[in-house]
């Protein structure tokens, strides 16, 4: 047992350091990253100065789209950031690289994503300053604690539909349809993105609940603009825990046999 956490250690470090150093050979389009995140940021604000957020919560709508930017950060590294990667991944010829070892590529896939996510965490750290120093943000109603539940839930809930997508993309080897599925189209619209779900249609309402995005959103968006507890938020984290338990078997299966699937066609490589 000891030698497989050391192992299992050393492989997480190792894909850390390796995507930190890539990460820093693009000092500029960071930096330009984060400009444009302050673009944006400015934008929600003069919006928010003269728009009433209708619906249930506090906070005005530069709060209610601040949220949104800070959901979505970590939502799509766990979706289309996942299924990006395993394209960026079998481009380069690290898929193939990694078939022949005994790390699984699912294994390889996630420790990429937590360093993703330390990226992701950076960058809304990066966004509160920002809104806070110069849009008079007021982040002393967050609740650390429920705040950063809730985003391990969503990455929990939502990593497996991205690495279903990324099983996919062997086979296929194009993401772009999966990524307009997943991306932040059709989610973003539903699940309360960009108003509140309590504005959609009443046949979109009932889509929308079944979405874990609209339960994360939620759940984070209370966190963050009511300091809510955890207890508080018991109805939507234990929705994401139920839709975690039922979805990780199935795309564990799935991938596998796309994974069988590959190898059968000898195509893993091909791109």
């Amino acid at each position: 047992m000891a030698e497989v956490l050391q192992s299992t250690f050393c492989k997480f470090r190792q894909a850390v350091e390796r995507d930190v150093c890539e990460m820093l050979s693009y000092r500029w389009a960071m930096l330009l990253e984060l400009l444009v995140g302050a673009v944006y940021i400015f934008a929600a604000y003069q919006i928010g100065r003269n728009v009433l957020l209708n619906g249930p919560g506090k906070g005005g709508y530069f709060e209610y789209l601040l949220v949104s930017m800070c959901f979505w950060a970590f939502y799509n590294q766990a979706t289309t950031g996942l299924l990006a990667r395993a394209r960026h991944e079998l481009l380069i010829g690290t898929v193939k690289a990694i078939m022949c070892t005994r790390t699984s590529l699912v294994e390889f896939l996630c420790y990429c994503m937590v360093s993703s996510c330390l990226e992701s965490t950076a960058r809304c750290a990066a966004y509160l300053v920002v809104a806070v120093a110069l849009f008079e943000y007021d982040a002393t109603q967050i609740n650390v604690l429920s705040s950063a539940v809730v985003l391990a839930m969503t990455i929990l809930s939502h990593a497996p539909i991205g690495l279903a997508a990324a099983a996919v993309l062997l086979i296929i080897k194009k993401g772009e349809p999966m990524l307009a599925v997943l991306g932040t189209g059709a989610m973003w619209l539903l699940s309360g993105g960009l108003y509140p779900e309590s504005s959609l249609p009443h046949f979109l309402q009932t889509l929308a609940s079944a979405l874990p995005t609209t339960h994360a959103l939620h759940a984070f968006r209370a966190a963050m603009v009511e300091g809510a507890s955890l207890s508080a938020l018991r109805a939507d984290l234990l929705w994401l825990v139920g839709f975690t338990l039922v979805v990780l078997p199935v795309t564990h299966f799935f991938s596998r046999a796309c994974l069988r699937l590959a190898r059968r066609l000898g195509s893993i490589d091909h791109y």
